[in-house]
């Protein structure tokens, strides 16, 4: 039914409702007091009927009136129709609104969501099909209880628990992880999304932790300044690098073996006991996983060196959980023939940013940082838990400097 045609059922619909209260006004005389407050009823409805109808920013007509202002039409050139909205029991202030997609692909919901949120005054964070093919869902807070396009980094946000680390702002408040429980993270978005500064972010926390951080870059380390190289290890040769991942593997079976004769379970309440001497967590990171474990191309020299690496790193994300020995990889195409499935399956905490399909898919093991994330996002991230994910702003710091503000902050 196109647009007009709602105005004229809506104008019926009041017609009727005035019609009646005429009746029982006149035809009603014998129970005047009966008459009235039936008057009083109907007038209310039909007050509330023509405000929902044409008022409101979220009013029937009005909603309309804004997809057909923004081009969100089908063929015929019908917007969709607002069936209803109610509260998102995820987020506090969220609200979910259902249409009906009048035959319009939800790709293309998705595509006009910048259109929606300046339509509309809101944040939008989730678009999905509903129930059914008809149905679409809209989930949206108010625009001033979105996400920021940029979060800048503070040294307040480090967080005081033994390994949790703060990824950004969610739309409940500070998105976080604990090694403790997820002890490995993997990164993938397109080129652009700031997965690179979401990883140095996490470094950064990592080595104000006190942790033992080591980088695999074989670009010859000019993505990190020379505080990098002053606060972890970055190493930019493939054999030097295995020869740190043995030495790893020797320090990961000594930690074993002081567990067993304490009796304790992981390195987390080892620490907890004995105070006098704490273990530092030990975490491996590469920025392209790609260039650290792809032989595409290589010598068969440099084949053996990638399959000694790869062995090292399944031995760790098997068993360094237990030891504080934690992988960190970001890449823009984890697939099986970058990142083996006996790495990726140990891999438990997943974050994507702006991504299509397939790299979400692989990711995330679903398409949802696909439709979540606008395309032109820089920063926004999906935090995969099993379901719908968690969307976040991850924070921006400056490279070269960020260690100056620490040391400012606990002078």
């Amino acid at each position: 039914m196109h647009f007009q045609n709602k105005k004229k059922t809506a104008c019926a619909v009041i017609a009727l409702l005035i019609a009646l209260t005429v009746y029982l006004r006149f035809y009603m005389a014998a129970f005047p007091s009966v008459a009235l407050v039936c008057s009083v009823c109907v007038g209310l409805i039909t007050f509330i009927t023509l405000y929902s109808i044409t008022q409101g920013q979220f009013g029937i007509l009005s909603v309309r009136s804004n997809l057909e202002r923004v081009g969100l039409v089908n063929k015929k050139g019908e917007p969709p129709f607002l069936l209803r909205q109610y509260p998102d029991e995820a987020y506090e202030k969220g609200t979910i609104y259902e249409f009906t997609n009048s035959g319009i692909p939800q790709e293309d919901w998705v595509t006009f969501r910048e259109k929606l949120e300046a339509a509309f005054n809101v944040f939008v964070y989730k678009i999905t099909p509903g129930k059914n093919r008809r149905r679409v869902l809209v989930y949206a807070v108010p625009a001033d209880e979105g996400l920021p396009e940029r979060l800048e980094w503070s040294p307040v946000h480090l967080i005081n628990d033994d390994f949790s680390l703060a990824l950004g702002r969610g739309l409940q408040g500070i998105v976080t992880i604990d090694l403790s429980v997820v002890p490995h993270v993997l990164i993938g978005g397109s080129t652009g999304s700031g997965k690179s500064v979401l990883l140095k972010n996490l470094l950064m926390q990592c080595v104000f932790k006190g942790s033992d951080v080591y980088i695999a870059d074989f670009k010859g380390g000019l993505d990190f300044p020379r505080i990098w190289w002053e606060k972890a290890q970055v190493i930019i040769e493939p054999v030097k690098f295995l020869q740190k991942l043995q030495k790893i593997e020797a320090e990961m079976k000594h930690r074993i073996e002081v567990l067993r004769k304490a009796d304790k379970r992981n390195l987390h309440d080892y620490n907890f006991i004995h105070s006098e001497y704490r273990y530092p967590r030990i975490v491996i990171a590469c920025d392209e996983a790609a260039q650290l474990l792809d032989r595409t191309g290589r010598t068969k020299e440099e084949k053996e060196v990638i399959e000694q690496i790869t062995k090292y790193l399944a031995l760790f994300a098997r068993q360094g959980r237990a030891v504080g020995i934690h992988l960190m990889l970001a890449t823009q195409r984890p697939d099986a023939n970058v990142i083996p499935g006996a790495i990726k399956s140990e891999l438990d905490c997943r974050i994507c940013g702006r991504a299509d399909l397939i790299l979400s898919q692989i990711v995330l093991d679903n398409g949802n940082a696909n439709t979540q994330i606008p395309k032109d996002a820089r920063g926004r991230f999906l935090l995969g838990d099993g379901g719908d994910g968690v969307l976040f702003q991850g924070f921006w710091f400056d490279d070269e400097g960020w260690w100056n503000p620490w040391e400012k902050k606990n002078a």
